[in-house]
């Protein structure tokens, strides 16, 4: 079987943590996320940016190469994103960034969303 490499958006948020946790022994597995985590098994396959930033994420992917983005990103409110306009922008400009990083490769995305970001 031919397996993927596997780049996985949000590994620090509620979602995405849970996939890591079920994939987080695989060598294909890169994450990303705006969070240093410690329970992060393999810190060099790990990258802490900013999703915003399609320039950084782009640069990942590049070095990368994913055959699969699975795409759980998303900032929810919070104390210093309280505003529903505000976090509508940045969950825009983060699933802007990814969706042009898939549309300039061959790679596959799986996008993983709730209600929150609606």
């Amino acid at each position: 079987m031919n397996r993927k490499t596997v780049l996985l958006t949000g590994s620090t948020g509620l979602v995405g943590s849970m996939i890591l946790l079920k994939m987080q022994d695989s060598d294909e597995l890169y994450t990303v996320g705006r969070d240093k985590r410690a329970d992060i098994k393999n810190e060099r396959r790990y990258f802490k940016i900013d999703l915003r930033d399609s320039f950084e994420f782009n640069q990942v992917v590049k070095q990368i190469l994913p055959d699969v983005i699975i795409h759980c990103a998303a900032q929810i409110p919070s104390a210093s994103h309280p505003d529903s306009k505000e976090l509508g922008n940045i969950n825009e400009q983060i699933d802007a960034s990814v969706f042009k990083a898939v549309s300039q490769t061959s790679c596959k995305l799986i996008y993983m969303s709730s209600t929150i970001v609606y």
